[in-house]
Order: structure tokens, then C-alpha cells, then sequence
């Protein structure tokens, strides 16, 4: 059952073989593109493991056309766009998004790095060295780590357990034979017979195909390549693994081998985990985290081709115990077997109602790289056969925790500590599951009687609303935050099946809630958010403190410069400190820290009686409101320096440097010199000097403060090197000197127009909210931005060197 959409699509193949797909989104301001190779890293020479991602990376330096600073990558950064690119066992995919009136400029450029790509040598040796630091950061990726350790469980020969990801010693640049290979690797699949295109934007559908049609005519014809079959994945070896972590909580993996699934898998796949990852009252996942055996999961098919696929199921766990792994398994098993002798049909069409309106929901980019799935649809027949395989016989049983000792063994290439566990019989357990809510779960018998509170209002569609909310608190506690998102995921399951999204987060010294969806359902929902807030159960209380501990503990395996992200707005809020007291959280220590709290929002949408009804259940909110809103926390004066200690062998730093001048004019010059800065900083930190992988710059706000964020991450870099290489390109005045100011202030410009979808259009009214800006100041911002001088930058590039509005410097000690 296909989900109802709501772009009109066509499909359609061009005489020199491309497919093509187009789809018209009238109601987005920006395009997306997206373009598959059918090849990938299994389809590569044998000799040089890596030749398919490697030549992934070199087409980015562009080129016959388009060199330099007219290369697709940043030109679509000066739009203030996205593109970015994969390889996987059996494709290639290349996407972007950027304003739309920029899509045939870009498409110009992806065609002309397809087509005639810029493959010299010495450009080559340099981006070996950024596929270097890229294969010594995945090393310690906890998802390349699982993949390699799953390798081992799968009968030998399968391509799986080969190493694909390129490094160094893999990639022999300098060899004639390596350069034959890559030439004829390219000619073979970047041919139109092997690629598809999909274009999504608010054009004519005759304005697409005409734009396909062109980027068509430019590439080489061909025929689709014969693609071998792959060796079967099947038999296992049996037994168990345990692995060796970095940093992060117990994980478990259950990985099924499949085989003669039909064509429409992934969607059958995506099916499967809107079922188990439901978080309403009853079904798996909320009553494994009531019950304290897990935190999170996630379920990921990381390969699947000619009906083969791995299906892993990635269970975040609350301990290490062995028999904390058997329980999860056991409901697992249990919960599959009610699942698969239940009537589809009903699940299947709840389940297309909302994938259609999750697909309106997404940004274009993610639009059109889920596009091909979203419209498969799937059948019981599909769904039937997916399940007939989730069976003990066709799993590997991965488990790990950095307590494993193991023997220092290599898989796919990376290195990784295993020890081997004996199958074992599976534990029995039976479970009152459900999958969902009863229809009318959650809703509010009446409205309160208090006063009825009121947010600033932002007008939009009727049907549908958003509401945010933010508390400042003194010193609550990170527990009792964990303890209520914990108390709060029941809520959030019922309400995404009545087509409300809720999410709780902290940062800095600020809580927020966001409630985005149907008009009907949201007053209900943030009632029940209320009470929750209000009153939390005991049993999530009982966890706050180690969940608080397990974020700690996951968030210290991720990579530093992610790590060092995740810090900078509790140093911005506190003053540098990043000093938590960590109290056990109880009913009463919440109670009491609502007592303090003040909160203020935003409401945007819903019919005005819809918003007197969502006023009087803000009247149940805890805190105290503030109709004018809270301002941003107050820096201190200066330089600052935390240096975090993080483990590994890399190196992170993160300087940031908030807005000094807060007029408008002041932010436009901001604005515009961060935009002179992005592509300069990338091209001589990231290619020119090869200091790592991560490498990035840009205009962000962060807690409320707009400023200038400097990030990199570096293999071979110390921290005080990386800050020397940061501040050396920050006083480097010839880059103002040169910089296209006209190119990138109609980048900007356009940038800066308000988002025409309602989620982005309410996120970024919310934005603007927290920063106390009001909802006009884009259009402000473009004013002042048409009559910037180059004297305007330079003169912010003096106050930015001098620290005028502060100086934040995060690195990895």
C-alpha cells in the first residue's frame, strides 16, 4: 500500500538511458536533487579497496566547466544550501538542496563533475590524505566498529567482510594501474545507463523535465551494467560476539541475515520500524524502557542487494548484565511472533497516513532522498515475508560495552576487539503487547478553569499549529530533566499516532518543548504534557540520575569535535563552567525547581478557538511565565578557554565568537562575513593543509547567541596547532580583499527569505524568538545588507579579531 502523497510525480527514461523522476513540491521555496550511480564499493577492482568511495571524494573538486570556487560544493554553501554524498555496497548517491532559482546552475555543475571530473594527480594525493583522516576517525565509529564485528559472523567470502573504505596504503595514486582502474571505473558507471536522477522543486512539472532532459544531453550513453550476484550471507557461524567500546553504554545487536526478499525491502523495512520503535503505552520499546532494560533503539539496514540484506536491530542498553541482554532478546522474539500473526491491514493504512504526512513534513532534502522508498508502497505479502526471517536461525547476537577484554582482530578492514560467547537456548517470555492506543487515549476530558495564558502569535494554516515553550532554571538538575524526557516518551508515542510531534530537550541552562502537528490533537496533547511535567512517575524519577550518566557516557564516544559541540552551550550559559551537579531526581526536587523556573513561547497557527483552548492549558504549565520573553543568557567580557579531556588519539577545537554589534546592520555584516569565510576556511584547513575530515565554519546561533563558529578535527594536528591554523586564516585580511561580495550577497539575500513550508516556517519564527529578535528582522537584515561596503567587512573583521563580542574556545586536552 503506496502512502498518499501529496507532490505529483512523474517517471519517465531518457533515449540515452537515464531515469529520471520529477516531482512538483509548488509550496517549497528550495529544490533538492538527487543522483544514484548503480555502483558502490562492492562493484570496485579487487586490487584497490576504496577506488569507489576515493573517486566519490575527487569528483567534488570538480570540472572541465566549473574549477575552484565555482565547484558545486561551494556554490551551493554560498546559497546557504546542503549537499553532501554516499557510497554504499551497491550505489553511489550525490544530493543537494539549495533556493530553487539556483537549481540549474547547480545541476550544471553536478553534471559537469559526472561528466569531464578534474582527476589529476597531485589533486588526488591530497584528497588521499582527507580519506586518511577519514578511515582513522570511522575507527572509532561505533556503527563501523558493529558493521566489522557482524563480518565475522557471516560465512567467509562475502564482500561484507572486505575492506571498502579506502586509505593510505589501499589507494595507490601513484601507479599506473591504479589510474587505469579509475578511469575505466568512471567511464563504466558515471554513463547514463547506470544513474538516476530525481529532481524535487516548486518548478513546473514541463520546467523539471525540461531540466532533466538537459542534464541528460551532457552526460555519455551506455546501457545498465550486468551486476554479479553475490555469495550467500548464510550459513552463520553460530556463535555469539562480544565487543570492545571506545566510550558509550552497553549496546546490543541483533542482526538478521536475509535472503530472497522482494524488490520493495526498504520499505517493507521502514514499515517494521514504525512498528517496533512506537513509544505508546503497551508496545515494545515503552514497556522495555519502563521496565529499565534500555534506553534507545534504532534499526538500520546497513546493506541489501539482489533480495540479500543485513537487518540490525540497535538496542542502547541500562547495564551491562548478561541477563538484561537475554531479557530484550526474549521480549524481542515474543513481541515478533504476536506481530507476525497480526491482521495487517488496518496497520498498514495507519501507517501510510502518516508516512504521507511525515514525507510533507521533511525539508527537501530529506524529501528526495526518501523519495524512491516513500513510494514504493509495501504489501502484507512484503511485510509476511520480511517477518518469516526474523528468526533465531538467521541472527548474529553482537553485544558489547568497554569492559570486554577480547583478541585484537581485523574485519573489513578496521581492527577490533572480539571475544566469542556460545550460542545459548533462547529465554522464553510472554507480553500483554499492543501496538498503539485505543482510539481516544489522551484526550482531555474538559479545558482548566485558571485564566487563559497568552503567547505571542504567529498566523498560519488553521489546520495545524506549533507551539514552544522554554524554562530557565536555576540549578534543576541534569537528572531531573532525563527523568522527565523519560516520564514524557509515553506521551510523545500516542501523540505521534494522532499526528503530533513532541519533542523535550535542554541546552544550556534552558528546557524546551516543542509540539508541532494537527490542530485537533494539540491541545490535548500539551495537556497531558502538563500533567506529566507536573507530576512525573516515580518510575521514571528512579532513572533520572543514570540516564543522565548514560548520556555522558554516550556522547564520550562520539567523535571529539561532535563531543566538544554538545558542550559549547552549557559553556556559553555558564559561564565557561561545564560543572554539573549530579543529585538523584525525585518528584519532590522537580516540584521544587518548578517553583523557580520561568518560561515564556510561541504559538504559531490554529484557529483562534483552537488558541483560547491552548491558552487555558497553558495556565497548567509549571513555572512562572513571562509574556516578554526571556533574554539571552549575559556573557562575560573576553577570552575563554575550556579544554575538555576526551579519549582518543585526535584532536578538536571550536572557537566561537558571538555577535558583537546586535543592530541590524551589525548582524547583515556578520552574516556576510561568515559567508566570505566558509569557503576559504574548508579549501585551506581541509584540502590545502589536509589537517583532517571535519572541517567546517559558518553563522550559527547557539542558545539563543548568533555568532561565528570555527570548527576542526585533526589526526595529526595537537589542539594548540589546530587554534594556530584557526587563527592564522582569521588574520589573513586578503581573503576580504578578493571575496565576491556581490555573488555572495545575493546568496544571502535570498537565504534569508522566509521559509514557505510551515515546520521550517514556525522553527524559524521560533529562532528569532529566542534570539529577542522580532518577526520582521529578515527582512531588516536583507535592508541593511544592500547597502554593505567592503570597508563595512573589514571593519567587523578588525572587531571579530579583537574579540569584541567574546571569544569561546572549546578544545579536546
Amino acid at each position: 500500500m503506496a502512502a498518499q502523497l501529496a507532490f505529483p510525480s512523474q517517471r519517465f527514461a531518457l533515449a540515452n538511458g537515464l531515469r529520471a523522476t520529477i516531482v512538483h513540491a509548488p509550496d517549497d521555496s528550495r529544490a533538492a536533487v538527487l543522483l544514484r550511480v548503480a555502483a558502490g564499493s562492492h562493484d570496485e577492482p579487487a586490487a584497490f579497496p576504496g577506488l569507489a568511495h576515493f573517486l566519490e571524494h575527487l569528483l567534488f573538486l570538480g570540472g572541465e566547466c566549473f574549477s575552484d570556487e565555482q565547484r558545486l560544493m561551494p556554490f551551493v554553501q554560498a546559497c546557504g544550501g546542503r549537499l553532501n554524498a554516499s557510497t554504499q555496497a551497491r550505489s553511489t548517491d550525490f544530493f543537494f538542496e539549495l533556493p530553487s532559482a539556483h537549481l540549474e546552475q547547480g545541476l550544471e555543475r553536478l553534471l559537469d563533475m559526472l561528466a569531464h571530473p578534474c582527476l589529476d594527480e597531485a589533486g588526488q594525493l591530497r584528497e588521499r590524505e582527507v580519506l586518511e583522516a577519514e578511515y582513522r576517525a570511522r575507527a572509532g565509529d561505533l556503527d563501523t566498529l558493529c558493521d566489522a564485528a557482524l563480518a565475522r559472523g557471516l560465512t567467509p567470502g562475502h564482500p561484507l567482510a572486505d575492506f571498502h573504505a579506502g586509505n593510505r596504503a589501499s589507494l595507490a595514486v601513484e601507479q599506473a594501474g591504479f589510474q587505469q582502474a579509475l578511469g575505466d571505473f568512471h567511464r563504466r558507471h558515471y554513463q547514463a545507463g547506470q544513474l538516476s536522477l530525481t529532481l524535487l522543486g516548486p518548478q513546473s512539472p514541463a520546467e523539471l523535465r525540461r531540466l532533466a532532459e538537459r542534464f541528460a544531453m551532457g552526460l555519455p550513453g551506455g546501457a545498465p551494467q550486468a551486476r554479479s550476484v553475490p555469495p550467500a550471507l548464510s550459513p552463520l557461524r553460530g556463535e555469539g560476539l562480544r565487543l570492545r567500546l571506545p566510550a558509550g553504554p552497553p549496546r546490543l545487536w541483533l542482526a538478521f541475515a536475509l535472503d530472497e526478499q522482494p524488490p520493495a525491502l526498504e520499505a517493507a523495512v521502514d514499515f517494521f520500524s514504525w512498528l517496533i520503535r512506537d513509544e505508546a503505552p503497551g508496545a515494545l520499546l515503552a514497556q522495555l524502557c519502563e521496565r529499565g532494560w534500555l534506553d534507545e533503539m534504532r534499526v538500520r539496514l546497513p546493506y541489501q542487494h539482489a533480495g540479500q540484506a543485513l537487518l540490525v536491530l540497535d538496542f542502547t542498553l541500562a547495564d551491562e548484565r548478561a541477563a538484561t541482554r537475554e531479557r530484550v532478546e526474549a521480549a524481542l522474539f515474543d513481541w515478533l511472533a504476536f506481530m507476525a500473526a497480526a491482521s495487517w491491514r488496518e496497520l498498514l493504512a495507519e501507517y501510510a497516513g502518516q508516512a504521507a504526512r511525515r514525507l510533507v513534513e521533511l525539508a527537501p532534502l530529506e524529501r528526495v532522498r526518501e523519495w524512491q522508498r516513500a513510494t514504493a508502497g509495501v504489501d502484507e505479502q512484503g511485510i509476511a515475508a520480511l517477518f518469516a526471517q526474523l528468526q533465531p536461525q538467521r541472527l548474529i547476537r553482537l553485544s558489547g560495552d568497554d569492559r570486554v577484554a577480547g583478541e585484537w582482530v581485523e574485519s573489513a578492514g578496521f581492527g577490533v576487539w572480539l571475544e566469542r560467547e556460545p550460542a545459548r537456548p533462547p529465554v522464553s517470555r510472554t507480553g500483554d503487547w499492543r501496538f498503539g492506543v485505543a482510539d481516544g487515549a489522551g484526550v482531555a476530558a474538559s479545558s482548566p478553569v485558571g485564566a487563559e495564558v497568552m503567547l505571542p502569535w504567529l498566523p498560519g494554516p488553521e489546520e495545524r499549529g506549533a507551539l514552544f515553550l522554554r524554562w530557565r532554571l536555576a540549578d534543576a538538575g541534569r537528572a531531573s530533566f532525563f527523568a522527565l524526557q523519560r516520564a514524557l516518551r509515553p506521551v510523545a508515542g500516542a501523540a505521534r499516532k494522532r499526528g503530533v510531534e513532541l519533542r523535550f530537550t535542554a541546552q544550556g541552562m534552558d528546557w524546551q518543548l516543542t509540539l508541532q502537528g494537527d490542530a485537533d490533537a494539540l491541545p490535548d496533547v500539551l495537556a497531558a504534557t502538563a500533567s506529566v511535567l507536573r507530576e512525573p512517575v516515580s518510575s521514571a524519577c528512579a532513572q533520572g540520575l543514570r540516564l543522565s550518566l548514560a548520556e555522558r557516557r554516550r556522547q564520550a564516544g562520539e567523535l571529539p569535535i561532535r563531543q566538544l559541540l554538545y558542550a559549547l552551550p552549557d559553556s556559553l550559559a555558564l559561564g565557561g563552567s561545564l560543572h554539573h551537579t549530579e543529585r538523584e531526581a525525585t518528584a519532590e526536587r522537580i516540584v521544587a525547581g518548578w517553583r523557580q523556573a520561568r518560561w515564556d513561547g510561541l504559538l504559531v497557527g490554529l484557529s483562534a478557538e483552537r488558541r483560547r483552548v491552548v491558552g487555558q492549558w497553558l495556565s497548567t504549565v509549571p513555572g512562572i511565565s513571562q509574556p516578554a520573553g526571556l533574554p539571552p543568557p549575559p556573557l562575560p567580557a573576553g577570552a575563554h578557554r575550556h579544554d575538555l579531556a576526551l579519549a582518543g588519539d585526535e584532536h578538536a577545537v571550536l572557537l566561537f565568537c558571538p555577535l558583537a554589534d546586535r543592530s541590524a546592520a551589525g548582524e547583515a555584516t556578520w552574516r556576510l562575513l561568515a559567508r566570505c569565510f566558509e569557503e576559504p576556511f574548508y579549501r585551506r584547513l581541509r584540502s590545502e593543509m589536509q589537517l583532517g575530515y571535519a572541517v567546517f565554519s559558518g553563522f550559527r546561533q547557539v542558545g539563543g547567541l548568533p555568532g561565528l563558529l570555527f570548527a576542526v578535527q585533526s589526526p595529526w594536528a595537537s589542539a594548540e596547532q589546530l587554534l594556530g591554523h584557526v587563527d592564522a586564516f582569521l588574520d589573513d585580511s586578503r581573503l576580504l580583499a578578493t571575496a565576491p561580495l556581490d555573488d555572495l550577497r545575493r546568496a544571502l539575500s535570498s537565504s534569508l527569505e522566509a521559509p514557505v513550508r510551515f515546520p521550517e516556517r514556525a522553527e524559524h519564527a521560533w529562532q528569532l524568538h529566542q534570539a529577542g529578535r522580532p518577526h520582521d528582522w529578515p527582512g531588516r537584515l536583507r535592508e541593511a545588507l544592500a547597502g554593505l561596503t567592503r570597508d563595512d567587512l573589514l571593519a567587523a573583521h578588525q572587531a571579530l579579531l579583537a574579540s569584541a563580542g567574546g571569544r569561546w574556545m572549546l578544545t579536546s586536552a
